[in-house]
Formats: C-alpha cells, structure tokens, sequence
C-alpha cells in the first residue's frame, strides 16, 4: 500500500512540474508597424519593462504584487514604455511565471523593434505600447475562435 502512495504521490508531481514547464499554447499577436530605433533609448526601456514584467510575475498569486496581474511603465517621454501581463484566473501561478517568461521572450522574436506589441497565449496575455492604453478601452483588436467540438448537451439542439 505504501509504495502505491508513493508512486502515486511521485507521478502527481511529475505531471505537476510537466505542466508548469510546458511551453503555452500561442493564440495570436498584434504588432503594429510602428518602429522603434535599434540601441534607443525607447529599446532600453522595453528591455526594462519586460524584464520588471517577468519578474513580477515570478512573485506569484499569493504576493500582494501579482495575482495574475501586473501593469508598469519605464522611462520618461517621448521614450516611455507601458506594459501589462494578464494571466487567466483558473491556471496556477507556476504555469502565469512561465507564460509570462515565455511571451517576453517571444515578443521580441515576432515582432522585433516593435513600439507596440500584444501576444496571447492560452494561458496570459502581454501588451506593452509607447502610448498608455491603462483604463482605456480599446476595440481595434478581435479575435473570434470557435469550438469545433460537438457538444453532448440537448440544449444546443
């Protein structure tokens, strides 16, 4: 009985630590053609601001920094950056570090020398801007997805 519990016990961490290691499921990104100089100042501070963002984001859901969420700026203007991580409440806070470390890496690979960027992942969302776009609604942006799967419930007869 013992050695069930432990192999149970030892395969529920593995799986636990295969997941928050898993690499998110990219969704979609939004780079604008806006264009920032290579080695400005405006690129120091997205560097900054990305690297603010991540490491917020590893101080997981029970610092009163991060729950899922993190807004920031860096920089003065004209050169000043604002950026945000959103990760979705239902995943734990290993899988929000995680996806939020991969997307700053990423951004700079699918858009680089972006002003402005967006990527979504099944797990979080990035966006950071060279306008501030906190607390203002924005509606230029949608993506529509569809389940292809049959649903077995009568109602959607």
């Amino acid at each position: 009985m013992n050695v069930i519990l432990v192999f149970v016990t030892a395969l529920s961490v593995q799986i636990s630590l295969t997941k928050a290691d898993d690499k998110p499921t990219y969704i979609y990104q939004n780079c604008p053609s806006t264009n920032f100089t290579p080695n400005s100042a405006y690129q120091s501070n997205l560097n900054l601001l990305l690297s603010t963002l991540r490491s917020n984001a590893t101080r997981g859901s029970s610092d009163k920094f991060s729950k899922g969420f993190y807004n920031t700026t860096t920089g003065h203007e004209p050169n000043k950056v604002y950026g945000l991580f959103l990760c979705r409440g239902d995943f734990g806070a290993e899988t929000c570090q995680n996806c939020v470390s991969v997307a700053t890496s990423d951004t700079a690979q699918l858009c680089p020398f972006g002003k402005e960027n967006t990527i979504g992942y099944e797990e979080c969302l990035l966006r950071y801007s060279n306008i501030s776009f906190f607390s203002v609604l924005d509606t230029s942006f949608r993506l529509s997805q569809w389940n292809v799967e049959n649903s077995p419930s009568r109602s959607f007869d």
